[in-house]
């Protein structure tokens, strides 16, 4: 039976699974390395112990690691992180989740996190995220209030995949987002940092973008098309650039 902060790792649909106690689990330092045909995904966490739920073929597990041998895994397409009913924190960590140097494994690599029920889970986005071909970013939370949802203070790269964040944004520092698919926000955007947004297909902000707390600036760089189904606020002292020669 997992405990408090236990980790599960297992394979499903060609992606490294990590599900999350119920009781809910923090992972302090999301991030990646590669080198020598194999990905280490660095899962630390302060307490609690990261398992299998099973035989993983080309997948080792040690206390805080994950190594994912992409010659025995020439299928690997990416990690999903898996929440339940507590309250969950996973923060990218020092050197950032970063899938570009990845030379095996399938051509569509990204992550999802999606924290699960709590309204007190948060997704705290500190160092890049980079995904590798049609990859895609997901990011998925219920948590709302000061300090919780989606903390974006970092940038994040999908060079030919989507992005979609459901749930409260927080621009914890300026920020800088580009996608060769649709970028989509489903929910507010708050904070007193510059969004830059460029997407190879569609920009979508759903809900009240600075309503809260007012941007600092908020720029479109480039996309197929934009839709504000809400109203924006900067903070008046600057202006919203939008390029008008796609």
């Amino acid at each position: 039976m997992l405990a408090a902060n236990d980790i599960v790792v297992s394979v499903v649909d060609d992606r490294v699974v990590l599900t999350l106690d119920t009781a809910g689990a923090t992972i302090s330092d999301l991030n990646t390395a590669f080198a020598a045909n194999a990905l280490t995904i660095n899962a630390g966490t302060a307490r609690g112990t990261i398992t299998t739920d099973g035989p993983t073929p080309g997948v080792t597990v040690r206390p805080g690691t994950i190594t994912v041998d992409l010659v025995r895994f020439p299928a690997f397409a990416g990690v999903s992180v898996v929440g339940g009913a507590g309250p969950d924190r996973i923060t990218i960590g020092p050197g950032g989740f970063n899938l570009r140097p990845v030379t095996g494994g399938a051509a569509n690599q990204g992550l999802s996190i999606l924290t699960g029920e709590g309204d007190g889970d948060a997704i705290v986005i500190s160092q890049p995220i980079i995904a590798r071909g049609t990859g895609a970013v997901l990011l998925t939370t219920q948590g709302k209030g000061d300090d919780n949802g989606i903390l974006l203070g970092a940038d994040v790269t999908t060079p030919r995949g989507r992005q979609a964040y459901t749930g409260p944004v927080t621009l914890t520092a300026d920020t800088r987002l580009v996608a060769g698919g649709d970028i989509a926000f489903a929910d507010t955007i708050d904070g007193a940092g510059r969004l830059t947004v460029s997407s190879g297909r569609a920009i979508t902000l759903s809900d009240r973008v600075g309503g809260g707390t007012p941007l600092s600036g908020l720029t479109l760089e480039r996309g197929s098309r934009v839709a504000f189904n809400a109203g924006f606020v900067l903070d008046g002292s600057t202006n919203l650039p939008v390029r008008t020669d796609w």
